[in-house]
C-alpha cells in the first residue's frame, strides 16, 4: 500500500520540511528558532482572524463566478464558431468538473483544516506552515491543472484527427492524380 501513495508522499512540501527538521540533532537550534517564531506569531494573531473565512468566501464566490461564465458562453458563444451540441457538450463536462471540485473543496472546509492550520503553525514552526500553506494551496488549485489536461487532451484529438484525416484525403485524392505534381520534381531536378 506504501508504495502507491508513496511519489504523492515524496512531492509534498509538508514531509519535505519535516524530514529536513527533524534529519540530525546539528539542526536544533534553528528548530527552536522556528518553532518560537511560530508560537511568536500565533499569539499575535487576534483571536478574532476571519482570514479563514474569507478565504473560503473567495473560494466558493470563484466557483459561482466560474459556473456564470461557462453558462453564459453556453448561450452567447461570444464569437466562437462551435457548433451548437459541441457548446453543450463541453459546457455540461466542464460544469460537471466544476460541481466535483465544489464537493471536495467542501469536504476540504468541514474537515478541521483551520485547526490544523494553527497547531502546526504554533507548534511546528514558521516553515512548517508556510510547506502546509504550498501544500492546501496545491490541493485547492487542483481543479486547474485537471482543466488544462482534459482540454489539451480533448482538443489535440479531435484537431489532430481532423487535420492528419483531411490531410491524408488530400493526398489520395490529389497527389498522384495531377501531371503537374507528377512532373515538376522530374523537371526541377534537371
Amino acid at each position: 500500500m506504501y508504495w502507491i501513495i508513496q511519489p504523492i508522499i515524496s512531492k509534498s512540501a509538508l514531509v519535505t520540511e519535516l524530514t529536513y527538521k527533524f534529519a540530525g540533532f546539528e539542526r536544533f537550534s534553528s528548530l527552536l528558532f522556528d518553532s518560537l517564531l511560530g508560537i511568536l506569531i500565533i499569539n499575535s494573531i487576534p483571536t478574532e482572524w476571519k482570514l479563514i473565512e474569507n478565504f473560503w468566501k473567495i473560494v466558493f464566490l470563484s466557483i459561482e463566478q466560474l459556473e456564470n461564465v461557462i453558462n453564459w458562453l453556453t448561450q452567447n458563444p461570444a464569437g466562437l464558431k462551435l457548433n451548437d451540441a459541441l457548446n453543450t457538450f463541453l459546457s455540461n463536462f466542464f460544469l460537471y468538473h466544476i460541481h466535483l471540485w465544489k464537493s471536495y473543496i467542501i469536504a476540504l472546509q468541514h474537515s478541521s483544516v483551520d485547526r490544523i492550520f494553527l497547531v502546526g503553525f504554533s507548534t511546528l514552526g514558521f516553515s512548517v506552515l508556510i510547506a502546509f500553506i504550498s501544500d492546501f494551496l496545491r490541493i485547492v488549485s487542483l481543479h486547474l491543472f485537471c482543466f488544462h489536461i482534459y482540454t489539451y487532451r480533448f482538443f489535440r484529438e479531435i484537431f489532430e484527427k481532423k487535420f492528419f484525416e483531411v490531410l491524408e484525403s488530400f493526398l489520395e485524392k490529389n497527389f498522384f492524380q495531377t501531371p503537374k505534381n507528377f512532373w515538376s520534381p522530374s523537371v526541377l531536378k534537371n
